[in-house]
């Protein structure tokens, strides 16, 4: 997940500077060493489907600006990057459907989320995705 920002004034109308520390933690990251967020939940009772899934949050997108925004550098890095809207945005690029390998355990739960978690953060895309597995009950666990 990318960092989080505060707002600042400035004349770019739409786009806020990252706090400094957002900037430091994405300056740090590196393909070897990711610093950004991440969780695997587990839900019981019927799973909504990828497609009703990506359509709630598609609606939401107006309350959470950041997942569908990208950093963008300030060019010869004279200042923090900013947050700018993603005129290319898609949200099927952004909630994606993962298979969990059979049999389905908490285990293989496990690998998909740390496979997940282990990618480089792609900046010329935004940064905020959300993976969407289903197994049974019986397969994940108790």
């Amino acid at each position: 997940m990318c960092p989080a920002s505060r707002p600042t004034s400035g004349h770019n109308e739409g786009m806020d500077r990252l706090s400094p520390l957002d900037a430091w933690w994405l300056h740090l990251e590196r393909n070897v060493q990711q610093l950004h967020v991440g969780s695997a939940l587990l839900f019981e009772g019927p799973a909504p489907s990828h497609a009703q899934l990506a359509a709630a949050t598609e609606a939401r997108l107006d309350l959470i600006p950041r997942y569908r925004q990208r950093v963008l550098h300030v060019p010869l890095e004279l200042g923090r990057p900013v947050w700018a809207d993603d005129p290319r945005f898609r949200i099927g690029d952004h909630v994606r459907h993962a298979t969990v390998a059979r049999p389905g355990t908490e285990e293989s739960l496990r690998d998909l989320a740390a496979g997940l978690l282990s990618e480089h953060l792609d900046l010329s895309r935004p940064c905020g995705r959300a993976g969407w597995s289903t197994a049974s009950r019986t397969a994940a666990g108790p």
